[in-house]
This record gives structure tokens, sequence and C-alpha cells, in this order.
């Protein structure tokens, strides 16, 4: 410790008499220097204490030399750290985040983040996958009166459900179910067949006219009710008994008939049904003729449809135009020259003109008729007459003969 301290020394020293050999000598007594260093390195790092240098983790002493030339005493706790790197994969679900350090990340990515673990650095790498939260929606269709089984419960009316699950990524799923109903459909069918004919639905066939009722699916599978109102227009037969002259021809639909035949035509009606025409065809071949019957002349039509109009024409023109159902008429003949004779028939066929010349004719009327055989003399109707000229008149002979005659002027 500091304080005097004496030392004796066994000294020979000349000196003066009565001078003592005592010499004070003043001391001071310095401290060792101890001191202790905590210290922390990462791996890499080193620390010199005096001439030695340390980097690994341990405690070391030097004793160095101070200033004052006494030891000092140095002791080294070292600790020396190692930094750490870790990789980390994370995965989170859409609308969450992840935290490193003060870092939030809340999208998928490769993150890095160096933090301080105290000692040295610790590098984290967090490859961050997002999972999407999955939504989906499913539209179902009922028909009206039913139902659909939807997570354990039916439902029979439109409504939208939502359900939430949990995915293979741990993340919702959430399930939208829309549901809507369908009425059933109601259809007026308006139909229309010929009669004959068959209308056919839903496998039913109908013949009838009426109002019938058919239950149909639809496309969406649900009922679609037909009404349906069927019309059954008429077929026509009609039967047409024609007569035309020849030389003539009848048209019935795009044929053409000029010949004595029964004929059958299918033809459209007005409701576009068939209409059958069967046409009977008789051609009037009208002849007229004009022969002698010893002095007189007889005219008869040939063929043709009666009643007939018989026109004779003489030297001077016309004679007589009378209506006949086909007999003859007979007349003599008062002048010479050329006679001719016209029939028409009911349907206003003509005939060709037949011609014959007199040169015969007596110049007196008794010369013509022998009254003195005549029993009685009548009109075409039967009356009996007294005689006059230019009249078809009948004569009744005596002997039973009977003749149809004009005397023309």
């Amino acid at each position: 410790s500091a304080g005097y301290y004496y030392f004796f020394y066994d000294w020979e020293i000349e000196k003066e008499s009565c001078v003592t050999n005592l010499i004070p000598v003043e001391e001071t007594i310095l401290q060792d220097y101890n001191s202790t260093q905590n210290i922390i390195l990462c791996n890499g790092g080193s620390v010199t204490v005096g001439n030695n240098t340390y980097n690994s983790t341990g405690v070391y002493t030097d004793v160095l030399s101070s200033i004052n030339g006494c030891d000092s005493i140095i002791i080294t706790d070292l600790t020396v750290g190692t930094p750490s790197t870790s990789n980390n994969n994370v995965s989170i679900c859409s609308g969450s985040f992840y935290s490193v350090g003060g870092n939030i990340y809340s999208q998928t990515g490769q993150y890095s983040d160096t933090l301080s673990n105290g000692i040295c650095d610790s590098i984290i790498n967090t490859n961050l996958t997002v999972h999407p939260v999955l939504s989906s929606q499913q539209n179902y269709s009922v028909c009206l009166g039913d139902s659909i089984l939807i997570s354990g419960q039916y439902y029979s009316s439109p409504i939208l459900i939502q359900d939430t699950f949990v995915s293979f990524s741990g993340c919702d799923s959430i399930v939208t179910h829309q549901i809507s109903v369908i009425q059933s459909s109601l259809q007026t069918n308006l139909q229309s067949i010929c009669s004959g004919e068959t209308y056919t639905i839903n496998n039913n066939i109908y013949s009838q006219q009426g109002s019938y009722t058919d239950i149909l699916t639809n496309s969406l599978g649900c009922d679609s009710i037909i009404n349906t109102i069927l019309t059954v227009y008429p077929t026509n037969n009609v039967t047409n008994n024609v007569d035309i002259c020849l030389g003539d021809s009848i048209m019935v639909g795009n044929n053409v008939y000029d010949s004595d035949g029964i004929y059958t035509d299918i033809l459209t009606n007005e409701y576009v049904c068939d209409s059958i025409v069967i046409t009977y065809l008789s051609v009037s071949d009208l002849g007229s003729n004009l022969s002698l019957n010893g002095t007189d002349i007889v005219a008869s039509a040939l063929n043709g449809i009666s009643p007939y109009t018989y026109d004779i024409y003489g030297p001077n023109g016309l004679l007589s135009s009378s209506t006949s159902n086909g007999g003859v008429l007979q007349f003599t003949p008062l002048m010479n020259g050329v006679y001719y004779f016209i029939v028409t028939d009911a349907i206003g066929c003509v005939s060709d003109t037949s011609f014959m010349y007199v040169d015969f004719a007596a110049t007196s009327i008794y010369d013509q008729i022998n009254f003195s055989e005549i029993e009685k003399i009548m009109d075409i109707l039967g009356r009996e007459v007294p005689f006059r000229k230019n009249t078809l008149l009948v004569f009744v002979y005596k002997d039973g003969t009977v003749e149809r005659k004009i005397l023309f002027e």
C-alpha cells in the first residue's frame, strides 16, 4: 500500500564525522490494472488483445504492461455468433397477410428480410403463396310444384343461397346457388286438316273437329300444356254433266277435254283440300239432213241434244222456224229453187247447212194435196183445224196415212 518505507543498506560511505549515513527515500507503490471485457462478434470477425488475436468463443486472459510498468490483466469474454439464413414456404388465403419483422406481405411472391437476432443478422427468405378464396355459382331451374335438395334442405321457390366450405388449400370456398322456378307453359294450337286426314300430337291422333288438351314436356323439362283447336275442312266431290259442241272443249284444272267421256280431276278447294271433280262430257255432233219423200222435202236433225230449232229457207228466204223434239219436218215445196236447212240444238250447237235444189214444184195447191182423200187436218197439238198455208199441219188420210206438211205461198 502507499506509504513510507525505510530501506537499510550496508554501505561504506566516507562521510564527515557526525554525519549520519541514512538517506530518506519516498516510495509510491502502483496497483496492477485488471479489466474484463465482453465482446460479441459474428462469424468471420476477430478481436486482438496485445499481440493475441481471438476469433472463437472463449474467455481469454492477457497480461500486458501498463505505462507505469505494472501488470495490466485483460480478461476477454468473447462470444462469436453465426449469421442464420432460413427459407420459409408460407401459404395464406386471399385477404390475409404475412408479417416478417416489420414488413407485411399479402401478394404471392418471394421476399427476403434481414433481421437482427441480438448477435448477428438473421436472413429470412419467404416464398409466399396467396391462395384465392374460391367462389362459384350454380344455377338451378325447377318446375312449378317441384323442389330441389341443397345442403340438406329442400327449396321450391326462387331464392339465392350461399354456402361456405373449406377448400383443399384451407381457404374458404363460397358456392352461390341461384334457384329459378319455371312456370308451366300454356299454348293454344290452332290446326286444320282436310276431311279424311288426321292430326298427331304427343302420340295422340285426332281426326274429328274439336278442342283437345295434351300435356307435353318442354325444353326445360317442365309441363307444356297444349290446347289444340282442330278444324276439319271438307273435301268436295263434284259431278258435272257437260255438253259441248263438236270442235269445242272444256278445261278442268289444267286439263282440257274435247271428246265424250268420264273424267276425274283432283283440284284444291278454298280450304286447300282436295276437290274431286267428275266430269261426264258429251260432245254434240249435230247434223242436219234434207231428203225427198216423193215430191215432199223431209227435214230432220242428226245427233245433238233436243229440243231442236229447225230453220228452213226457200228461194225467197226464211220459210219456217219451229221447235222439234227430234222428229222430221216434211213440207211440199211450192217454188222451184234452192232450199236449205239449219238445226240448232238445246245447247246452242248449230249444224252444218243442208241444201236441196227443187225443180219439180207444182203450180196449183190441188196438184200438191188430194183433198178428196183427207179424213181431217190437225195442227201440231192435235187439234182439228181448217187448211191454211205457211203452217205446219198434220194431214190424216182415209187410208190411215198421216203426213206433216207445210204449204208455202
